[in-house]
């Protein structure tokens, strides 16, 4: 979200999830910051779709976040407290990324409300109520009830082109 504060300043709103929080799939040893695209640092879009790791489940500070690109090389570039984390770590931060790539994707391309999706990672919505959410939802509501999990929603914004899944 973005509200003006004076003709040339901006304040830049991004969702955050503490990774002790999430239920869905399981509490993660990291946090993120993700936004649509309307929430970059600037008015010109620089980047496409990524998130703002942190490895610490417990805190968050933006100014310590890291970044991970959600397309291409996947180019990650740690945060100034994540100097030790291990390989592992930040291929299993990745994992999670590519598993739920298309939620952020949705979210993003202002498909799907930042709300929602924290709120699914919180544990307080099902799948279902993601489905729901989704500003195509009446037009396609049959179909979308009987998904139930992100790669049969990725294979159904694809067949239909719904938005952008950030695939290349």
């Amino acid at each position: 979200m973005i509200k003006l504060l004076n003709e040339s300043e901006y304040l830049f709103e991004m969702s955050n999830i503490r990774g002790k929080f999430v239920k869905n799939p399981h509490r993660l040893n990291f946090s993120f910051y993700f936004s649509p695209k309307d929430g970059v640092e600037s008015k010109e879009l620089c980047h496409g779709l990524r998130v703002k790791p942190i490895f610490n489940p417990e805190k968050m500070f933006i100014d310590l976040a890291g970044t991970l690109k959600l397309h291409g090389d996947w180019k990650y570039i740690s945060g100034k407290g994540d100097w030790d984390v291990s390989s592992k770590d930040i291929g299993n931060m990745k994992k999670f990324f590519a598993d739920y790539k298309i939620l952020f994707a949705a979210v993003w391309e202002k498909n799907l409300s930042p709300d929602a999706l924290y709120d699914y990672f919180r544990g307080t919505f099902e799948f279902s109520d993601l489905m729901e959410d989704l500003t195509f939802y009446k037009e396609y509501k049959n179909d979308l009830d009987m998904i139930t999990d992100c790669k049969a929603l990725h294979d159904f914004v694809v067949e239909h082109d719904l938005f952008n899944t950030w695939d290349v």
